[in-house]
C-alpha cells in the first residue's frame, strides 16, 4: 500500500516537471529590421543637424503562440566618419511580444547628424543603422537582424582669408603700384574667387586698374594639398604735365562660389587699398622725339616757301 503511494506521488511529481520544462514547439526565433524614411538631401556643417524618422521591428516566429520574456534591441553605427556626430533617441529599446496571432511590434526613433566643418562638399556617406538583439532566455531561440542605411551628404560650407601683402602703395605719374594678396580656402569644396572694383562710380577719375583674373584654389576637405591662391591687384596713376599729387582709396571686392557649380554662392568681401602718387610728369622719350620731328618738319615748310619765293 505504502509502495503505491510512493508511486504514485514520484508519478504526479515526475508529471509536473515536465510540465514546468518549455517544449521545443514553444520557443521563438526573433528577427529585428531597421527602417527609415528619406531624410535631408544634404546637411550644411556647422548648421542645424539632419534628422531621419525611423522604425525598429521585432518579430517573433516559430513555436506557439505562448507568452515569452522581453527582447532588448539596441542600434549601432557602422562606417561613421570622424566629421559625423550622431545621436539617435533612443538607441536602445525593449520590446514585449504580444498574444494572438500578431507577432510583431513595432517602436519609432529618430537619427540626428550633424557635420563639422571638414566634411567633404557633397561626398555621399551611407551610414549604417545596425540591430543588436539580446532575446528573451530559452533554448532554440535564434536572433536574425536586418539593418539599414541612410545617406549622409554634406552641403557646401563657405569660409577663407583674404590677406593683402600691403594695402598702401606710392608711385609716381604715369606708373603702375601692385598689390599682392594670398586668399586661403579654409572652405570644404574647392573654391572661385571673381573680383571687381566695389565703390560707386568706379575708379576715381585719372586712375585706372587691372583686376586680377578669376582664381580656383583648393580645398583640404576634398583632398587638395595646396589650399592657397596667389593674386595681383593693379592699380596705374594718372599723369598731365606739371606736378601731380593724388590720392585714391580703392575697394577690391572678391566674390566666392563653389568651383563645381558656381550657382552656389559663398561669402563675399572687400579688401581697401590706397595709392598716393607725387611728382612731376616727364614725357619719356617718344613725346620728346615727336616734338623735335614736328619742329623739323615745320623748318622744312618754312625754307621751302622762302625758296619758291
Amino acid at each position: 500500500m505504502v509502495a503505491r503511494k510512493l508511486l504514485a506521488v514520484m508519478l504526479l511529481t515526475g508529471g509536473l516537471t515536465m510540465a514546468l520544462v518549455p517544449t521545443a514547439s514553444a520557443q521563438q526565433n526573433v528577427t529585428g529590421s531597421l527602417t527609415c524614411d528619406p531624410g535631408p538631401e544634404e546637411i550644411r556643417p556647422l548648421g542645424p543637424p539632419g534628422q531621419w524618422q525611423c522604425t525598429a521591428e521585432v518579430e517573433w516566429s516559430g513555436g506557439t503562440s505562448e507568452p515569452v520574456n522581453p527582447t532588448s534591441l539596441t542600434i549601432n553605427t557602422a562606417n561613421q566618419k570622424s566629421w559625423m556626430n550622431v545621436i539617435i533617441s533612443p538607441s536602445s529599446m525593449t520590446f514585449t511580444p504580444p498574444q494572438g496571432d500578431t507577432r510583431t511590434e513595432t517602436k519609432d526613433f529618430t537619427v540626428s547628424v550633424s557635420l563639422r566643418q571638414d566634411a567633404p562638399a557633397f561626398v555621399a556617406t551611407q551610414l549604417r543603422l545596425v540591430p543588436d538583439l539580446q532575446p528573451g532566455t530559452g533554448e532554440g531561440q535564434e536572433a536574425v537582424t536586418n539593418p539599414t542605411q541612410i545617406a549622409v551628404t554634406p552641403g557646401y560650407f563657405n569660409l577663407y582669408n583674404v590677406r593683402l601683402d600691403g594695402k598702401i602703395a606710392e608711385g609716381g605719374p604715369d606708373s603702375e603700384v601692385t598689390f599682392p594678396m594670398v586668399i586661403e580656402n579654409f572652405s570644404n569644396g574647392d573654391t572661385r574667387f571673381e573680383f571687381s572694383v566695389a565703390q560707386e562710380g568706379g575708379t576715381p577719375e585719372g586712375f585706372q586698374t587691372a583686376l586680377p583674373s578669376p582664381l580656383t584654389v583648393r580645398s583640404q576637405a576634398t583632398g587638395g594639398e595646396n589650399t592657397q591662391g596667389q593674386a595681383t591687384f593693379q592699380v596705374f596713376t594718372p599723369f598731365k604735365n606739371g606736378y601731380v599729387n593724388r590720392i585714391a582709396s580703392i575697394d577690391l571686392q572678391v566674390d566666392s562660389f563653389y568651383a563645381a557649380d558656381t550657382n552656389i554662392e559663398g561669402a563675399s568681401s572687400q579688401v581697401s587699398t590706397l595709392t598716393k602718387t607725387k611728382g612731376f610728369y616727364v614725357p619719356g622719350p617718344g613725346a620728346a622725339l615727336s616734338a623735335i620731328a614736328m619742329t623739323g618738319v615745320a623748318l622744312a615748310l618754312t625754307k621751302s616757301r622762302q625758296r619758291i619765293e
